[in-house]
């Protein structure tokens, strides 16, 4: 690892937060020799405040889906914004139930995989027509992160 530094814990948290911005910093610091901003996640402290819970929220969870600043203000804001869902029209039904399934409360590592299992059970579906639906409706694409580790992280979901 780069470094071994922690994210500071600061009494107005939420206003360093909200001041934060990596386009702040020169590319040289966000980087290293390969241009590869993914190293450097644990040690800028990216984090994300739960507004339902308090809970912090660790963005290392997307590194593997990071590898410029871009595309960290892009996971950022599917994070913390939500997205306009991509549902095809043989998926409307479908997305509905799953909606309708969805659990209320604070997401874990394990909601994906209890969520998918309810669908599964009630609509028959499994595979790829299981999982491209949801990963689309949540993401508004058809490729990202493992989803039971992303959806902890969304703070909005729009479908």
């Amino acid at each position: 690892m780069l470094c071994d530094h922690k994210p500071i814990r600061y009494a107005r948290q939420a206003g360093l937060r909200q001041a934060f911005s990596l386009f702040n910093f020169s590319n040289s610091i966000l980087m290293d020799r390969t241009g590869d901003v993914r190293r450097m996640i644990p040690c800028i402290g990216l984090v994300a405040q739960a507004e339902s819970t308090h809970s912090i929220i660790d963005a290392t969870q997307v590194r593997e889906n990071i590898s410029t600043r871009a595309e960290i203000k892009h996971w950022w804001s599917i994070c913390s914004e939500g997205v306009t869902p991509v549902i095809d029209k043989e998926d409307i039904k479908f997305i509905e139930i799953a909606k309708s399934l969805l659990p209320v409360g604070n997401f874990d590592e394990n909601t994906w995989k209890n969520w998918t299992s309810e669908i599964k059970a009630i609509t028959g579906r499994k595979g790829k027509t299981l999982f491209m639906p949801l990963r689309k409706a949540l993401t508004g694409m058809e490729h990202g992160p493992d989803m039971s580790r992303l959806l902890p992280l969304l703070q909005k979901i729009n479908i």
